[in-house]
């Protein structure tokens, strides 16, 4: 068997060799079989042409940029047949060396052009030729076997960029490599990108023989882009030359989906998986980019120079926007001072929530725009997007799930920040529904070589605090209620969207406030209520805290200092 590639532009195909079968495998690309070796040029045009010379048959592989009527005129195919017929009749009967050989050449044509990568008709077509000539591997997924392999999950985490995770063993083989294997037919190893860790629960691993061998692995690696989202493959080997495989389930594209994942994962055993998940959950959310608005609705007579932009991203849950909706048109200082911005995360519930807004202004006639985004951004850019619509001297972030305790809150926060010169970002203090303090500004404290932001005073009944109203220099405050000079925000860059959706986008904000010279406060005389957590699923929040935690100290550690602990103390 020889394997040869030429480039030809002679005009003339020899006369002899038969075509026994041939099929597109997308435009201008051409697999088949003959019973000689067989020529295709065109006047004019660059042909690729590859051959397989077996023992009685020759495989050919013909790529034509721009003629493929022609190409398959000279090659002397009279008809294309369905690419399944021509694997079953003629590629799936040749022995393990040749279909090797088959594959080599049909994975090559993948990796050696963008053109051909950016081709979904090509990647399906290399897909059921991986599928119909790839050596099978034994398949062990019983944790009590010698040996077992199971890739429990995949993950797109950018352009060509992927994660994945599972468990391996072996028994008799302290030494194993991994391998991912596209739909494509690309072999990638990924055994030096893989973090090994314990898998599964102590109290479920004591019902399995010898668990200590039973190894949870994550891996990051590299892919041509294009390559397809299912039928990945992953091969463990050996060094004694034992080797298995295990399917993968549909790649994880949707970003939210994606991190929620890579997240729960991490949480398995974060000491072990938190410095090899970072690159991917970093690249999934670089990958969603700045949030775009779609559209921006009016709704009633807006205001030409509001001193606030209240800024409200949804996400789910209406029914709590119509109660905030309907506090701000009871509140004649709300009215005087501020436009109310919405933005919408979710474009498919726009019809919905225009129905339902225009009922609200109906009713109480409170002037507002919504803003609609083109996909879910995420808790960070969908305030970002917010904060680029506003034309208020002042940008005041809410969640929908707060509620004003009374009038005066807007007035108070307002005017404290325009009277403090270097004033940074300014807090109200948030009730929970039983009336205890839910937030009052952020400490932070180092614990196990990390910062973490601290509530103080969560819990504690706002009725023992009646006489604490004065302003108080805080390291943080929370974005559920956070009003900043809307210039500022922009210029440090906005809340951060490296953090998925969960905690500290609003301290590391703070914090870069304060790099830039400003002072954070809390301000308890301004008091609202927080339905916390009820304005966006928190699934992927809850499972997102430990890693946030951990990149906020990664981001900031070397910089922060005793000073900015005590000046959180109350």
């Amino acid at each position: 068997m020889s394997v040869q590639t030429h480039i030809q532009t002679p005009s003339r195909r020899p006369a002899g060799p038969t075509v026994l079968a041939a099929a597109m495998l997308s435009d201008g690309v051409i697999l088949g079989v003959a019973d000689a070796r067989v020529e295709c040029a065109i006047a004019g045009a660059q042909v690729t042409s590859h051959f397989i010379d077996l023992a009685e048959r020759h495989v050919f592989l013909v790529e034509s940029e721009n003629s493929l009527v022609g190409a398959a005129a000279t090659l002397g195919v009279h008809r294309f047949v369905e690419l399944r017929q021509l694997l079953r009749g003629h590629l799936a009967v040749l022995d393990d060396r040749d279909r090797d050989a088959v594959l080599a050449l049909a994975t090559g044509l993948f990796t050696r052009s963008r053109r051909n990568q950016q081709s979904h008709c090509l990647a399906e077509s290399l897909r059921l030729v991986q599928e119909a000539l790839r050596r099978r591997l034994p398949e062990a997924c019983d944790p009590s076997a010698v040996r077992g392999l199971c890739c429990e999950g995949i993950a797109a985490a950018g352009d060509g960029s992927f994660a994945a995770w599972g468990w391996a063993f072996d028994r008799q083989s302290p030494s194993v490599r991994l391998v991912a294997v596209s739909p494509e037919g690309l072999r990638i190893d990924a055994t030096d990108a893989t973090a090994w860790h314990a898998h599964g629960r102590a109290d479920d691993m004591q019902t399995r023989s010898s668990p200590a061998c039973r190894r949870g692995f994550f891996c990051r690696f590299d892919a041509p882009p294009g390559s397809s989202f299912i039928g990945w493959l992953f091969e463990m080997h050996s060094a004694e030359g034992a080797a298995l495989e295990s399917r993968a389930p549909v790649v994880l594209v949707e970003p939210e989906q994606a991190s929620l994942a890579v997240l729960e994962r991490v949480s398995v055993e974060p000491s072990a998986l938190m410095q090899a998940a970072h690159p991917v959950l970093s690249a999934v959310q670089c990958g969603l980019g700045d949030a775009r608005v779609r559209s921006v609705r009016t709704c009633g007579q807006q205001m030409l120079h509001p001193a606030v932009s209240i800024v409200v991203p949804i996400f789910e849950h209406p029914e709590l926007v119509e109660q905030q909706y309907i506090s701000f048109a009871a509140d004649a200082e709300v009215r005087e001072l501020a436009e109310i911005v919405y933005v919408l995360d979710s474009p498919w519930r726009e019809d919905d929530f225009v129905t339902r807004a225009s009922r609200w202004f109906d009713a109480h006639q409170m002037p507002f725009r919504l803003a609609v985004l083109e996909r879910r951004s995420g808790f960070a850019r969908t305030c970002n997007a917010g904060a680029k619509v506003a034309t208020g001297a002042d940008l005041l972030l809410m969640h929908s799930d707060v509620l004003p305790a009374g009038a005066g809150w807007l007035t108070a926060l307002h005017r404290f920040q325009r009277k403090t010169i270097d004033a940074g970002a300014i807090g109200a203090r948030l009730l929970a529904p039983d009336g205890a303090v839910q937030h009052d500004g952020f400490t932070l404290a180092r614990r196990d070589e990390r910062w973490a932001a601290r509530s103080p005073l969560k819990g504690v009944d706002a009725r023992l605090l009646a006489s604490d109203v004065a302003p108080k220099r805080v390291p943080a405050v929370s974005a559920a209620c956070l009003l900043v000079d809307r210039k500022q925000f922009i210029d440090v860059g906005g809340l951060s969207g490296q953090y998925p959706s969960g905690d500290y986008e609003d301290v590391d904000l703070c914090v870069r406030l304060s790099q830039a010279g400003r002072t954070n406060w809390i301000l308890p005389s301004a008091t609202l209520h927080h339905l916390e957590g009820q304005s966006r699923s928190r699934l992927l929040a809850d499972v997102a805290a430990g890693y946030n935690a951990w990149l906020f100290s990664q981001r900031w550690g070397a910089t922060l200092g005793v000073a900015d602990v005590a000046k959180g103390e109350p």
